[in-house]
């Protein structure tokens, strides 16, 4: 009897053991699968880990010596085009110009220098406008400033919009709040913009190709302007470019140029991108297509190895779509688009190199007048998207973590299938079109 009891009772404690072995083996494998499924947007939103586990790596290989003096990160967004219909948005709103930036500020303000391109004048003495001669009121800027913009490119088709005066205003009103105007400058100052982080030299020129058939003012300001075709233009550029490299350690081109709404750049383009960065820069980012185009890591005849984007995109606009399954492969939904680049810089003894580059994607999010958020799932419904009148809302998303917000809720499927199919589209137009590396190559 008692050898029957000892049998009963070492096998219920091999199978309670076996339960308890098989449940850790199923908790550890589910675990470990999907942590590497989501190792790039594994994150609670409330978390303060930083966002360098969004960054997707472009495929470039850059030469750098592993023992280094110091290293710095840039993040570069395109587009900041504020069409009227969200300045009145943002104006009605308790958060005013911060709405805009609240659910990507932990990206733009991790890096050591921020930079985007100011796509409209900010006059106080004129009203809010939009398309065709754009206006933004001076709220944006204490909102830019807390988002972590150090510099931003003035340089650009609307740059001229109200005239000399709001380029006057313009310049005044970021260099008041300590963000740097670059491409646009007063008579007699230089058009190079230099900031200085952790022993590192960064250098900033910006160029338009054009300001809509405006007159450059006489007096007082000007604007760098770099049409191809204009021979003087090319001369001009090329010279200040190559004066420039001499004063810094890594000099960034901010170019506004091309036709708008293309993905792949105008064969022409490449003429001049290598104009530029064989002249002295170091990178150059390109805007104005309102649309994200690829990047190239481009070698030069002095033996640098560069980098280029031929369009960041639009940042934040008024040109998204609603995000609904009838909009997700609509062409108007490539100019929800964009991403917050992030360059990593290491400075040796002899010079500074491009450790490695990466991207953030973002979605201008467009909604019905209040937010899309788990947290109020009961207040929108993806197939009533299209029946609500409300006024609507704009604010720019990190998708990676948006993504990872909606996982688990039912409610959002489709707006969770939209952010992905944008996510997908956005890799694909930045990673799986990539060109071969170019190479000492002048047109």
């Amino acid at each position: 009897m008692k050898i029957k009891f000892n049998f009963l009772t070492n096998s219920i404690i091999i199978v309670v053991l076996l339960i308890i072995l098989t449940s850790f083996v199923y908790y550890y494998t589910h675990k470990t699968h999907h942590s590497k499924k989501d190792k790039k947007v594994s994150i609670d939103l409330g978390s303060t880990t930083n966002t360098n586990q969004y960054i997707i790596d472009f495929p470039f290989k850059f030469t750098f010596p592993n023992i280094h003096d110091s290293s710095i990160s840039i993040r570069a967004v395109g587009d900041i085009l504020l069409h009227k219909r969200l300045q009145t948005f943002a104006l009605s709103h308790k958060d005013q110009y911060n709405y805009f930036f609240k659910s990507i500020l932990k990206e733009l303000q991790e890096a050591d220098i921020t930079f985007g391109n100011m796509e409209s004048p900010i006059s106080k003495s004129h009203p809010i406008s939009g398309w065709p001669r754009f206006n933004i009121h001076t709220n944006l800027i204490p909102a830019l400033k807390t988002s972590g913009f150090d510099i931003v490119s003035t340089a650009n088709n609307h740059a001229l919009d109200k005239g000399k005066k709001g380029v006057i205003e313009t310049i005044k009103a970021l260099s008041n709040a300590n963000i740097i105007p670059v491409g646009t400058y007063f008579r007699g100052e230089s058009p190079l913009k230099i900031i200085s982080k952790k022993g590192i030299n960064i250098g900033f020129l910006a160029f338009s190709e054009y300001t809509n058939g405006l007159p450059v003012p006489k007096t007082e300001v000007s604007i760098s302007l770099l049409d191809m075709r204009n021979k003087k233009h090319v001369k001009n550029a090329i010279k200040l470019i190559r004066a420039s490299k001499k004063k810094v350690d890594f000099l960034i081109i901010s170019y506004h140029f091309g036709n708008e709404y293309i993905l792949n750049p105008e064969p022409w383009k490449e003429k001049i991108v290598y104009q530029i960065l064989n002249a002295g820069g170091d990178a150059l980012l390109g805007h104005h297509p309102h649309v994200l185009q690829h990047a190239e890591k481009y070698k030069t005849m002095d033996g640098r190895e560069t980098f280029i984007i031929y369009s960041l995109g639009n940042f934040i606009s008024g040109m998204s779509v609603l995000p609904k399954y009838g909009n997700i492969l609509s062409n108007y939904a490539h100019r929800g688009d964009g991403l917050i680049l992030d360059i990593n810089l290491v400075k040796s003894k002899d010079r500074t190199y491009i450790r490695k580059v990466g991207f953030i994607p973002t979605w201008t999010l467009m909604s019905l007048g209040h937010e899309i958020n788990p947290k109020n799932s009961n207040k929108i419904k993806m197939d009533e998207l299209g029946k609500y009148t409300e006024t609507l809302s704009f604010k720019v998303i990190n998708l990676s973590k948006e993504i990872y917000a909606l996982n688990d809720n039912e409610k959002f499927n489709e707006l969770k299938k939209f952010f992905t199919k944008r996510k997908e589209v956005i890799i694909n137009q930045m990673i799986k079109k990539l060109p071969d590396e170019k190479t000492n190559e002048v047109k």
